[in-house]
C-alpha cells in the first residue's frame, strides 16, 4: 500500500486526495484532483486504502486515532516495564501527538472552494495521523526492547485499522 485516497463527491464534482506514506517518514499530501465523474478513477486508487464518503472517511480516521493512542500506550506500557528490569533511568520516548479531529478553520481554508474545505480538512487530519504513526513507529524500532516477533519490523499502518479498512492488503 503506498498511501491512502480520500474521496468525497460534492455537488461540483469528486474530490480526491491522496496521502502518501513510507516506513519511517512523515507522511505527505501529494495529490489533489477535482473530477467531474467517477471514470478512470482506478489510476488514483490503485495499490491504496480507499476511503470514501464523508460518514467513512471520519470513522475511519477516528479509528486510526484510537490504534495510534492505544498503540503508544503499550508502547509506553512495555517501556516502563523494561525499564524497572534493567533498573535504569533511560529516558522515556516521546510520543507523537496528533489532533483529536479536522481542522476546518486553519490557514489552509484561507482562498479554498467551500466544497473543499471539508475534504483538504479530512486529508491534513489523516497526513497529521500518518506522520504521528510514522514516528511512533521509528521510536519503537529504535529500542529493541519494544520490537516484537509480530511486529518485527517498521510498519506503514496501524494493523488493526488496515485490516479493518482495507482487507486482504498486506500488513
Amino acid at each position: 500500500m503506498n498511501g491512502l485516497t480520500l474521496i468525497s463527491s460534492t455537488d461540483k464534482g469528486i474530490a480526491v486526495w491522496h496521502v502518501s506514506v513510507a516506513v519511517g517518514q512523515s507522511a505527505a499530501l501529494t495529490g489533489a484532483w477535482l473530477r467531474e465523474s467517477s471514470a478512470g478513477m482506478e489510476s488514483l486508487t490503485f495499490d491504496r486504502v480507499v476511503l470514501e464518503g464523508r460518514d467513512v472517511v471520519g470513522q475511519a480516521l477516528k479509528e486510526l486515532a484510537a490504534e495510534l493512542l492505544e498503540t503508544q500506550g503499550q508502547l509506553d506500557q512495555a517501556f516502563h516495564e523494561w525499564r524497572a528490569k534493567q533498573r535504569t533511568n533511560v529516558i522515556r520516548p516521546r510520543w507523537a501527538k496528533a489532533p483529536d479531529g479536522p481542522n476546518f478553520e486553519g490557514p489552509e481554508a484561507i482562498g479554498t472552494p467551500m466544497h473543499m474545505i471539508e475534504p483538504l480538512a479530512f486529508a491534513r487530519w489523516a497526513q497529521a495521523l500518518l506522520t504521528a504513526w510514522a514516528d511512533t513507529e521509528t521510536q519503537r524500532m529504535t529500542r529493541p526492547f519494544l520490537v516484537t516477533e509480530d511486529a518485527p519490523a517498521a510498519r506503514m499502518f496501524p494493523p488493526r485499522w488496515l485490516a479493518a479498512w482495507a482487507p486482504g492488503a498486506p500488513a
